[in-house]
């Protein structure tokens, strides 16, 4: 399986239960042939996780690919606890309103200039994260 065309970016804090999905570019199906495996994997070691899904540079879907993007929300409505949607477009608060009903996941929409805000607020109510370093003689 290649990676798609278009850029998806899939970054986990340090306990992985925040991810952060970025995309540019339109999705297609080869989209998410590559993310679902990726988030398969997320679920099968973390259980339920919180989503940042930076929209600021997506331009949409293919025909197929909107066929799979919901798919694909159906499929993980269970698995996410939150969902920070970020972009500056005004279908990224439709994005954000329309994945209400379908999850029992919070669902929040942030401008791009809030990213920083929208991660401290997926990660709201977690326990700190351990650090990685070196510990104290």
């Amino acid at each position: 399986m290649s990676k798609p065309s278009n850029a998806i970016a899939i970054a986990r804090d340090l306990d992985g239960k925040v991810v952060t999905v970025t995309v540019s570019g339109r999705l297609g199906h080869e989209s998410y042939e590559f993310l679902n495996p990726k988030i398969d994997e997320i679920v099968a070691s973390e259980g339920k996780f919180r989503l940042v899904l930076d929209l600021a540079e997506f331009e949409g879907w293919t025909p197929r690919g909107a066929w799979d993007d919901l798919k694909f929300g159906l499929k993980r409505a269970g698995d996410v606890e939150r969902v920070a949607v970020v972009g500056d477009h005004a279908w990224a608060t439709a994005v954000a309103a329309m994945a209400r009903p379908l999850t029992p996941a919070e669902v929040r929409h942030f401008s791009r200039r809030d990213l920083d805000a929208a991660q401290r607020w997926a990660r709201e109510g977690l326990p700190p994260q351990k650090s990685v370093g070196m510990a104290d003689p």
